[in-house]
């Protein structure tokens, strides 16, 4: 079992590199740009992270780094859909994380249409990537069954 789950992280941590700039459709928030980016027309999937906990050096993952392969994956499936794909880092921000009561990590999905809150755009959370409770097929299919829901 350990030489398994061993295999896998190891796994992960070649294919987790970072992706280029010019082909990451994925933009970066802050609490200046996430309302006025958020409240547009269009559909939005937004990956709440923590970078404080992230290690690219270790063989064992971070529950970020997870949750950071899978969104990867989601955004590869559907960035051709028209939704919008953005990454808020709880390290390093704090109003919007404050504002909309985010405590963990996480992914936070947008219906499309015009609305004047947050509250009133949002269509569902994934939060806690807890892979004891849901391994990473589940949480998977969890984020592939929310991004349909936005098209």
């Amino acid at each position: 079992m350990l030489r398994r789950r061993f295999l896998f992280n190891l796994a992960l941590v070649l294919t987790l590199g970072p992706l280029p700039a010019n082909a990451s459709p994925i933009q970066v928030l802050t609490d200046q740009n996430y309302e006025s980016t958020i409240l547009t027309p269009k559909p939005a999937a937004v990956i709440v992270i923590d970078s404080s906990e992230m290690n690219t050096d270790s063989l064992f993952l971070s529950n970020s780094d997870k949750l950071a392969y899978n969104y990867r994956q989601i955004v590869q499936a559907y960035k051709h859909a028209g939704i919008f794909f953005g990454e808020y880092d709880l390290a390093t921000e704090t109003d919007v994380k404050e504002q909309l009561g985010i405590r963990d990590i996480g992914v936070i999905f947008y219906k499309p249409g015009i609305t004047t809150s947050l509250e009133d755009k949002e269509l569902a959370r994934v939060m806690g990537f807890n892979p004891i409770s849901r391994g990473p097929r589940e949480n998977l299919e969890l984020l592939q069954h929310y991004s349909k829901l936005l098209l």
